[in-house]
C-alpha cells in the first residue's frame, strides 16, 4: 500500500469548511492531514494543478500552480 498525507480545503464557492480533500505523494507521506491554510511547502507540490469537486455544493475546487505566501497556501484554491 502506498503512503500519502492528505491536504483538506474549503471551498471557494460555498465557503463550507474541509470540502475538498487532496492526497498528496510529494511530502512525508505519514499519513498526516494538512489544512491548506498551514501545510509545509513540500506538501503542496504534489496537488499543485489538480481538482477535486466540493462535497457540499459539487463546485470544482482546484489548486493553482502558484507560490505561497508564508506557508499559506489558500490563495491557491479556486
Amino acid at each position: 500500500m502506498g503512503m500519502f498525507n492528505y491536504i483538506m480545503v474549503d471551498c471557494p464557492e460555498c465557503g463550507e469548511r474541509e470540502a475538498g480533500e487532496f492526497q498528496t505523494k510529494s511530502g512525508t507521506c505519514l499519513l498526516m492531514r494538512f489544512h491548506i491554510s498551514h501545510v509545509p511547502e513540500g506538501e503542496v507540490d504534489g496537488i499543485k494543478g489538480r481538482s477535486t469537486t466540493c462535497t457540499n455544493c459539487g463546485h470544482k475546487i482546484t489548486i493553482e500552480n502558484e507560490k505561497a505566501i508564508k506557508k499559506d497556501f489558500s490563495h491557491i484554491v479556486k
